[in-house]
């Protein structure tokens, strides 16, 4: 039998594990690579103390990680449990479910939803992309036996989102379901963008809300429009 109280996060711990959400953060933080947060230059020192990254500028030798300057330093919560939640948000979920995911208090929960509108406003990542969007999805974490691909097991889903030539997001999503799929694209996306993705499902039914969308068949090398 379960023990009350049990969320997603206890049962995803191996999804949802603190060295994926670091190095997801990574990528989203410094996609040109680690920059001084202090005063910008690329001249930096990794430093590896209690196991975990840090890193010194060769330059100001100011001492930060991933973490310095974000909604995630000094938080109690682990990083798995930040970005899990995000994810979550970004598709809509209330404080009481939130709380149940995690694993936390539902005032936690609440604290959570109530700083990650203010901080989406003030970051460029969350503003609309508009115009031609490519839009692919992918699975981080270690390999593992059994399912390969979508839905496989150990894995936490993630969707990209690229303007041709222009910005880029990738966005972590409880599933690739067509809800979530959805609810990311309409999220992020101005209506009368044109979609460019494959033909996963989740991403059918699209002209719906606005949006044209084309269809890459990469084993057969054309666009069909959907």
């Amino acid at each position: 039998m379960e023990a009350p109280g049990v969320g997603i996060y206890d049962y995803r711990t191996f999804i949802a594990e603190e060295q994926a959400a670091r190095a997801l953060i990574e990528r989203r933080r410094w996609p040109e690579g680690i920059r001084c947060p202090r005063c910008g230059t690329a001249e930096i020192w990794q430093m590896a103390e209690g196991g975990i990254p840090d890193y010194r500028c060769a330059a100001c030798r100011f001492h930060f990680s991933v973490l310095t300057g974000t909604l995630f330093a000094g938080s109690h919560l682990a990083l798995g449990q930040w970005v899990l939640g995000i994810g979550l948000w970004k598709v809509g979920i209330s404080a009481r479910s939130l709380a149940w995911a995690l694993g936390t208090a539902d005032r936690t929960a609440r604290r959570l939803l109530g700083c990650l509108p203010d901080a989406a406003a003030r970051d460029e990542f969350f503003q609309r992309l508009s115009g031609e969007i490519e839009v692919d999805d992918t699975d981080y974490g270690g390999r593992r036996k059994g399912k390969r691909g979508r839905g496989a097991g150990g894995k936490i889903p993630v969707i990209g989102l690229r303007e041709r030539d222009g910005r880029s997001k990738s966005l972590v999503v409880p599933d690739l379901s067509q809800p979530s799929c959805h609810g990311v694209i309409r999220r992020f996306v101005r209506p009368g963008s044109v979609i460019y993705s494959d033909d996963w499902s989740g991403y059918g039914g699209l002209t719906a809300y606005g949006y044209r969308h084309e269809i890459i068949n990469h084993q057969e090398g054309f666009l069909r429009d959907h």
